[in-house]
């Protein structure tokens, strides 16, 4: 199961096409999904959960807590919106390529 909540104005634009990509990855490595939260925020958000949980006072796109056990991925999933930005335009990349590109190494991490 992935469950998608947004701590920011910003929404997905499809989650079933999302989900159904992050399904098929997650396959092509011989692993599974028991249950992914991705958690949309702003960095304010990110940050107060780098400096509480990892003692960090620093910016980041993403944060993973990995509940994960052998081959069953299960864990939540938090994502910078402004980060992203901020890299797409950095990388020259599209923001949703970005996007992509974070959330499978998350995922895959």
């Amino acid at each position: 199961m992935i469950n998608y909540y947004y701590e920011t104005k910003f929404n997905l634009y499809n989650e079933f096409y999302f989900s159904k990509w992050i399904f098929f990855v997650v396959s092509k490595e011989k692993e599974f999904i028991k249950e992914l939260n991705f958690i949309f925020c702003n960095d304010q958000y990110l940050i107060n959960i780098n400096k509480k949980y990892l003692k960090k006072n620093s910016y980041t796109d993403v944060i993973t807590f990995d509940n994960s056990e052998e081959k069953n991925i299960d864990g939540d999933i938090f994502i910078s919106i402004k980060r992203i930005k901020y890299n797409s335009l950095n990388f020259k990349k599209s923001f949703y390529d970005e996007l992509k590109r974070i959330i499978i190494h998350a995922v895959l991490h």
